[in-house]
């Protein structure tokens, strides 16, 4: 008797098919948030490894990737042709925020 009536109503079958099978919309939502808060606690993982490899090791690797890092960019100005601006100073490419 139950089903009969709501045969007859098909916008009710409409909601408990939906609310029983979410789309694929809902499903991804639901991944994209999944993966979200996967990748936070990746970085979170990430961000406390590098702070124990710098309390015990020190800072030079990171001096000495911040001089690569300004070579690479010198060569890279030196090759180009264009116009470079950069502020005065001798450690310009070396000011990097520390």
């Amino acid at each position: 008797m139950y089903w009969s009536n709501l045969c007859h109503r098909p916008h009710l079958l409409s909601i408990i098919y939906h609310y029983l099978f979410p789309t694929s919309h809902a499903l991804q939502a639901e991944q994209q948030k999944q993966a979200a808060v996967i990748s936070a606690e990746g970085d979170s993982v990430g961000a406390k490894l590098i702070a124990s490899a710098l309390s015990q090791a020190g800072e030079g690797l990171i001096e000495l990737r911040k001089v690569e890092a300004a070579e690479e960019i010198a060569a890279t100005l030196a090759k180009s042709r264009n116009v470079v601006y950069l502020p005065s100073g001798q450690q310009t490419l070396l000011a990097l925020p520390q």
